[in-house]
C-alpha cells in the first residue's frame, strides 16, 4: 500500500480518534505510549527502504473511503502475477 506520509498521519490520526474499531483502538493505546505518531513516520521510512530493495514489489493505492475499491486493486496485483507464474 501506498500512501502520501502527510495522509497517512491525517488517517491514522482520524481513525485513533474515532475508535471505532478494536484495531484503532490499539492503535491509540499505542500512540500514547511512545513518540506516537513520530514512531509511525520512521515505520513508514522503513519499510520503503525495505521495498526499494524488492524490484518484482507492487504498489496499491489506499483509496479514502473505498476499502473494497482498494481490495479489488490488490487481487487484480495478485491475479497477474499468479497469471505470470
Amino acid at each position: 500500500m501506498d500512501l502520501d506520509p502527510e495522509q497517512m498521519l491525517e488517517r491514522f490520526a482520524r481513525r485513533t480518534a474515532e475508535r471505532e474499531r478494536i484495531e484503532h483502538r490499539d492503535a491509540a493505546d499505542l500512540l500514547g505510549r511512545n513518540d506516537g505518531l513520530r514512531d509511525l513516520v520512521d515505520m513508514r521510512q522503513r519499510m520503503m527502504a525495505m521495498l526499494a530493495g524488492r524490484p518484482r514489489a507492487r504498489w496499491v493505492t489506499s483509496r479514502e473511503g473505498d476499502l473494497d475499491g482498494t481490495y479489488r486493486d490488490v487481487l487484480a496485483l495478485v491475479e497477474a502475477a499468479s497469471a505470470r507464474s
